[in-house]
């Protein structure tokens, strides 16, 4: 019988442009009060840059293998992930959704 195990930690910073960039791209996105569009879609970086945390995670796993007789190994691991702080793009149909008519973060021409 063989048994395995880790744990570990890990972290990851947000990028320069996660932070203080910019950009526009273009998208569908379906207006709840009324009908689907392409909208063009700026993220506009408030002045001092974002407040991001690193995203961190801790991860274990254990496992083992055994062999009852010649030519028949059977193995078991267990494991989990866990992460806080995740880092993600914002997803446009969410803030859409969430409140469509916020003229701070929804501007629209109907």
């Amino acid at each position: 019988m063989a048994l395995r195990g880790s744990y570990s930690t890990s972290f990851r910073a947000p990028s320069v442009l996660q932070v203080s960039g910019g950009g526009t791209s273009l998208n569908q996105v379906t207006d709840p009060l009324g009908g689907t569009a392409f909208a063009a879609v700026r993220s506009v970086a408030p002045e001092g840059g974002r407040t991001i945390v690193p995203e961190q995670g801790k991860a274990w796993n254990f496992g083992f293998t055994w062999e009852p007789v010649g030519g028949l190994d059977l193995d078991v691991d267990f494991w989990n992930y866990t992460f806080t702080d995740v880092i993600i793009q914002e997803n446009y149909q969410a803030v859409v959704n969430a409140n469509p008519t916020d003229t701070s973060r929804v501007i629209s021409s109907a």
